[in-house]
């Protein structure tokens, strides 16, 4: 499908140039003059130091992310460093994300970051309710958090595909304020797309089938988009509100372009602008790589052991490549290290037992050094069944390392086969198998390859060049609407006490009733005790067997699992780091 002006006028304007004469950096609007959105003279000084840029020209921005800190995963590692990014820009930036825990603070700063967490029902055990019921207080309070921050954001940028972008939008219609939503993954298949919407097994290949190898492929996600109205109640009628709205879309891949029009988005509102890492701190060392004469061959794989990583094929193919003839390995040690945590790691452990492997592989568990643990590793490998664009493999190419991915969605964008890497197909360990075996019995193919994968991330995939990319995207969007007056009021002050949100609580058969200039919201529970808060619209519940029937301008909402573990321990660490 041809992309229509307004698209390819945004495309290209994100090709530009950004170096500026005096070493700074600048953003490139398309080439738009005057009132018709010039930038000219907008410049930015390096990201190591602190934007300089003029008053009226510094954006304040919203981040909307489903997930964040310190629960870490593609996304939230994204919002977080393009966040810090604008910052080191002269821009101002405020999160608004859900609160997982009850103990976790409403509004907080991490390292200079304003954080809000939005709350709603909570379990027993202090754990949000994230069901397909527990969803509605959420985006109900996330449509009055953000309509109380109306006056202090210039734009809205949602990291997932989710209720949550559902209410950005219907925020950005109403205030007529530019709202711009990233797409995270898209499926490699419709066959496997359709297999994991029922129980589903993890790879067998050369073992037999046993009842370990299953897993519920209810959980299973394959993208952020088919799978919303499959665990969200009123999730199509949310898909089709967001592709008749006046929201743009942030393809990560070129494969998520195409599937976003696939799913019925228009290609008018949807821009490619790709994921990025930070190469000044992935990078290559010299001190810590490893020595070629030296017999140790330690791959890496860094991915949460979930489905859709493919860590079960991983460990197939490193059986295959183990158990193959002895003489092409005789002076070489292979191991093979798995960097990650997740709740597949019994049955994956199980799998490396049967298939003899244990003595040469070993499960780390979730890391904070991956930097230094990438530095020291002679290649790199991502087995996953699909992806977005992928962090791990744009982290391990940026430390120059050889790397091995599957045929999906980012890495197929990354990696040219025998140029930069080696790309193989999802689910085929005997190939796979091969890949790693050219990369540890040939050094200077490695070698090459790790060159050339740096040299592809230093050109196409810089934080600070993807940054400006979605900042090009701001300007060209605040200019269609005429909206370069930069609000004065300051991101932080979003906790003012306005008449938005006024909640009348009765204990039995409560009635939470709230007037925003027109807009009315009613929400009735039975047997349910509510703790309401003017400060943030927190609704919170100990009462368990909820009902909950919600009358809004949209179908009820629910929400897209995921799993949280581990957190509690590193929020304290997280939120004074």
């Amino acid at each position: 499908m041809p992309r229509s002006t307004t698209s390819n006028s945004i495309n290209n304007s994100l090709k530009g140039d950004w170096n500026s004469p005096d070493g700074g950096q600048k953003c490139s609007d398309g080439g738009q003059n005057g009132s018709d959105g010039d930038h000219k003279g907008r410049h930015y000084n390096s990201p190591e130091g602190k934007g300089i840029i003029p008053v009226e020209d510094r954006l304040h921005i919203c981040f909307v992310s489903f997930m964040f800190s310190p629960i870490i995963g593609g996304a939230e590692a994204r919002t977080e460093k393009q966040a810090r990014q604008l910052q080191a820009l002269g821009h101002d930036v405020t999160i608004v994300t859900l609160r997982y825990n009850k103990q976790w603070q409403r509004k907080e700063h991490l390292a200079g970051l304003p954080v809000i967490r939005i709350g709603g029902l909570f379990k027993r055990n202090g754990q949000l309710r994230v069901g397909r019921l527990g969803h509605i207080p959420l985006d109900m309070n996330l449509f009055f958090q953000l309509w109380r921050m109306r006056r202090t954001y210039d734009i809205i940028h949602v990291f997932q595909v989710t209720p949550l972008a559902f209410v950005a939008a219907l925020i950005g219609e109403l205030t007529h304020t530019p709202v711009v939503i990233s797409s995270q993954c898209a499926p490699t298949n419709e066959e496997l797309r359709t297999n994991t919407q029922q129980d589903t097994t993890l790879m067998n290949d050369t073992l037999p089938v046993a009842d370990y190898l299953k897993i519920d492929g209810r959980h299973v996600i394959t993208d952020d988009i088919s799978v919303l109205p499959r665990l969200t109640l009123g999730g199509e009628a949310m898909l089709n509100f967001l592709r008749t709205s006046d929201a743009y879309f942030q393809a990560l891949s070129t494969r998520s372009q195409a599937h976003l029009i696939e799913q019925g988005f228009r290609a008018d509102h949807i821009v490619h602008i790709p994921g990025s890492v930070h190469t000044e701190k992935f990078q290559p060392s010299i001190e810590q790589r490893p020595n070629s004469t030296h017999p140790e061959r330690n791959i890496i794989c860094v991915g949460r052991l979930e489905y859709s990583k493919g860590i079960d094929v991983l460990l197939h193919a490193w059986a295959r490549l183990m158990q193959a003839p002895f003489t092409w390995r005789k002076d070489l040690r292979p191991h093979l290290r798995i960097v990650g945590g997740g709740v597949l790691r019994p049955q994956l452990e199980r799998i490396a037992t049967e298939l003899h492997i244990l003595d040469s592989i070993e499960f780390l568990g979730t890391r904070t050094d991956i930097l230094p643990l990438l530095q020291q590793s002679w290649g790199f490998i991502l087995p996953s069944r699909w992806e977005g664009m992928p962090n791990a493999l744009l982290e391990a190419m940026s430390c120059g390392l050889p790397c091995i991915a599957t045929r999906v969605s980012g890495s197929e964008d990354l990696i040219t086969t025998g140029l930069n890497g080696i790309l193989v197909e999802p689910e085929q360990p005997a190939e796979m198998a091969l890949a790693l075996r050219q990369i540890i019995e040939n050094a200077d193919f490695a070698q090459q390859l790790g060159q050339a994968a740096r040299a592809t991330i230093v050109r196409d995939y810089q934080l600070s060049n993807i940054v400006n990319q979605c900042l090009t995207l701001y300007h060209h969007l605040l200019a269609r609407r005429g909206r370069f007056t930069v609000p004065t009021a300051d991101l932080s002050a979003c906790d003012s006490n306005t008449d938005l949100s006024i909640f009348e609580s009765q204990t039995e058969g409560s009635i939470f009733e709230s007037q925003a200039e027109g807009l009315a919201l009613e929400s009735r529970a039975e047997g349910s005790v509510f703790e309401s808060q003017a400060e943030g619209s927190v609704f919170e519940s100990q009462a368990e067997g909820l009902a909950l029937e919600t009358r809004a301008d949209q179908s009820a909402v629910g929400t897209i699992n995921r799993p949280l573990q581990g957190t509690e321990k590193n929020y304290e660490g997280r939120r004074h780091g």
